[in-house]
């Protein structure tokens, strides 16, 4: 099933790749940020002035894509990996994500 359990409308849309099933168990297994992916591809306007924009802090596209995602209560999240050999642990460098909500990242 994979990626046509997308809606046509943003199938023909974006360019999609589906890794390990990923479709299928995030609507499946999470309905609701299922739900919040969608509605965002939905949302998002790819403007040729924000393309155009010049450089700073943030692009408008991040901009956009930030509001639509945080008006969702999706948050960044900063993750600390510790690894461990022959019993000492040693803090690894930490991940970032720029999107995160109840164990998905986008």
């Amino acid at each position: 099933m994979g990626i046509r359990l997308l809606p046509e409308d943003i199938r023909a849309t974006y360019q999609i790749e589906e890794r390990h099933h990923a479709c299928a168990i995030l609507k499946l297994d999470f309905p609701a940020e299922w739900d919040d992916l969608i509605a965002v591809l939905r949302d998002f306007t790819l403007k040729k002035s924000a393309v155009q924009a010049k450089g700073g802090r943030k692009s408008p596209i991040a901009e956009s894509i930030d509001g639509l995602f945080s008006g969702r209560k999706w948050v960044e999240k900063n993750f600390e990996i510790n690894v461990t050999a022959d019993g000492v642990s040693t803090l690894a460098p930490t991940h970032s994500v720029d999107y995160y909500k109840n164990r998905i990242v986008a």
